[in-house]
């Protein structure tokens, strides 16, 4: 028993009911009672004591030399780091409820088929959409965005031919046909009334081109007819097809943002829904042979072609007086004049000054 309560904390109801029990022994001197009184007294004064202090002092039972503060600086000395296996739990010592520290269980490879959901307690932490009904929400979606973008695609496909109609007069400059007048100001009617039914080469009127002003389809017509675009005239085209692109792309790309969002929400292929053609980049507009910067010195006359016819429709006669009316109204026109009279056999020097 004396080695129990010599186990035992100081303080503890072990060793204070050890003392008690002592002092009932029959048979006690008047001197051993007084000694069991100061011990008994002591222990109850050790049980006032912190957790700590009793701490220390059992530790002093035990054989513990140093002082309080050197009893604590050695139970702050540091702990030997863990390392913990997927699943593990550390403990605090004496303590067997709270852990201190936990790993993670170890992730599971996993692969999940078309339609599957892996779930962690009431929460989706992965899917595969279903194929046949993902292309089926695609489809429906794809056709949605089609409907907003409007008539963008046909503003986009107007452009395009502008653009190209003045990349062929960049390509060359001195060129006499009036194609890609006829080719610019064709796309740019386009851009301004995407249902319309003319068709590049014929003439535009209002029935089949009647969201375009009366402006815009006699400089069409007119260049069927042979007539040149001032590189005014293209100019302005150029820089109003610009703006009127530049506002329907920005409308388009919102549309194109919006289903974006949607098919990603819908865990659809976004690729699958929104189809937008790249953007395109504004023509730069070459100068025309008559632009007194284009050339330099005085142009000689080009040669009469030898076999040469004006187009059908025309004679000789009636040609020379054709191209004579359009130098009245547009001498800047000139060197192309004479280049078109002489492929048809026609000496340009009839023009005249």
């Amino acid at each position: 028993m004396a080695g129990a309560v010599g186990r035992a904390a100081p303080g503890s109801p072990e060793r204070i009911g050890a003392l008690i029990r002592a002092s009932l022994i029959p048979g006690l001197s008047e001197q051993q009672q007084g000694v069991v009184k100061t011990l008994l007294a002591n222990e109850m004064e050790t049980g006032k004591l912190t957790s700590d202090q009793r701490e220390y002092a059992m530790a002093q039972a035990q054989g513990f030399p140093g002082t309080f503060i050197q009893y604590k600086d050695a139970q702050r000395r540091p702990l030997t780091p863990t390392v913990l296996s997927p699943g593990q739990t550390v403990l605090p010592p004496g303590e067997y409820s709270t852990p201190s520290f936990v790993a993670a269980p170890k992730e599971e490879a996993y692969t999940l088929s078309p339609g599957q959901q892996r779930m962690q307690g009431d929460r989706v932490v992965a899917s595969v959409p279903d194929r046949d009904k993902s292309t089926e929400a695609e489809a429906k979606l794809r056709g949605e965005f089609t409907k907003q973008l409007g008539t963008f695609n046909d503003v986009q496909d107007g452009y395009r031919r502008l653009i190209a109609a003045t990349e062929q007069r960049e390509a060359n400059p001195n060129s006499i046909s009036p194609a890609s007048d006829i080719a610019l100001v064709f796309g740019y009617m386009r851009m301004l009334d995407p249902g319309s039914v003319v068709r590049e080469g014929e003439y535009a009127t209002a029935q089949n081109a009647g969201g375009v002003d009366d402006k815009v389809r006699n400089l069409y017509n007119k260049a069927i007819n042979g007539e040149f675009l001032s590189d005014g005239q293209r100019q302005d085209f150029i820089d109003t097809a610009g703006r009127l692109y530049g506002q329907a792309r920005q409308g388009a790309e919102s549309v194109a943002s919006r289903y974006s969002d949607l098919a990603k929400g819908q865990g659809l292929d976004e690729g699958r829904v929104v189809k937008l053609p790249d953007a395109l980049k504004g023509p730069k507009l070459a100068p025309s042979r008559a632009d007194p910067a284009a050339d330099s010195g005085k142009r000689a006359l080009p040669e009469v072609v030898k076999g040469g016819r004006p187009p059908e429709g025309y004679t000789w006669d009636s040609y020379l007086a054709k191209s004579k009316g359009i130098l009245k109204d547009r001498p800047d026109l000139r060197p192309q004049l004479e280049d078109m009279l002489a492929k048809a056999g026609i000496d340009p020097r009839k023009l005249g000054k």
